[in-house]
């Protein structure tokens, strides 16, 4: 089983779904890899990677065997092709399923279906149903059935070797950004509420209502203000351990394609 970071689930991703829908561009440079992985359609969360940071993923990839590099003779740029299949033992139909999920995050079987069209391999819904579910009774498994979220109709398909999407998928929504996001140097967009209008009280009014706001106040227990500053403050330290890891993860890959490229300094 191989297990993959957010930007090199998103550069894996983007091989795998070239090399169905267009052939005659894979495998790929290093600069229409960067500009797959930051295109606006068919991704989910839009990101804006820089040719560093996509450099910095193929050479961690390329040392777990995950992307090779393919030399053509007479071409100036190096090219990159995907061995996701070959490493997973997956045929197309499940090559292209899996890519779908990389690339767009859970899907319903009707999103699969619709979004693996282009890559003409599977024939109905009961055929992508079918492969989800051997995909999933493997040892380990690849993906897994997720329980069916308020508002949803159907239940939704993950792929399992990038967790840290789904990880992230719980805070997305309270923080507004994800870790692709927050690699590729965006952030998403936070709506903010007018106050509610307030109607103008008589000074009677104004002494009673203070009163019964002190007394309020005085009635809570000093204890959940304590409680809540500190998982506050737990919260701030895991995100910032986290970016702290991530930023000497990419910083180590960097020395790394330097080292490989000649550079010094």
């Amino acid at each position: 089983m191989i297990e993959l970071t957010d930007i090199e689930a998103r550069v894996v991703g983007c091989l795998v779904e070239k090399d169905f829908t267009t052939p005659d561009i894979y495998p790929m440079t290093t600069n229409s890899i960067v500009t797959a992985c930051n295109q606006k359609s068919n991704r989910d969360p839009v990101v804006s990677f820089d040719s560093i940071t996509v450099d910095a993923a193929l050479l961690d990839l390329r040392q777990r065997n995950i992307v090779r590099m393919v030399h053509t003779p007479g071409a100036r740029s190096t090219k990159h092709r995907h061995t996701l299949d070959e490493m997973l033992e997956l045929d197309r139909a499940e090559t292209a399923l899996l890519s779908v999920l990389l690339l767009r995050g859970p899907q319903t079987l009707g999103e699969l279906r619709s979004r693996t069209e282009r890559h003409q391999v599977l024939e109905s819904l009961a055929e992508v149903e079918a492969r989800m579910s051997a995909l999933a009774q493997r040892t380990p498994a690849i993906v897994e059935q997720m329980d069916r979220q308020p508002g949803q109709k159907e239940r939704r398909w993950r792929q399992l070797i990038n967790d840290e999407s789904d990880r992230n998928a719980s805070t997305d929504s309270r923080d507004g950004s994800g870790a692709l996001a927050a690699a590729s140097g965006t952030t998403g967009s936070t709506s903010f509420a007018a106050p509610p209008m307030q109607t103008a009280l008589s000074p009677a009014e104004s002494v009673v209502g203070s009163r019964a706001h002190a007394v309020g106040a005085s009635a809570e227990p000093a204890v959940s203000a304590a409680t809540s500053d500190r998982d506050q403050r737990a919260n701030h330290e895991d995100r910032i351990a986290k970016l702290e890891r991530e930023v000497a993860r990419l910083s180590s890959l960097v020395g790394r394609l330097r080292a490989s490229l000649g550079e010094t300094g």
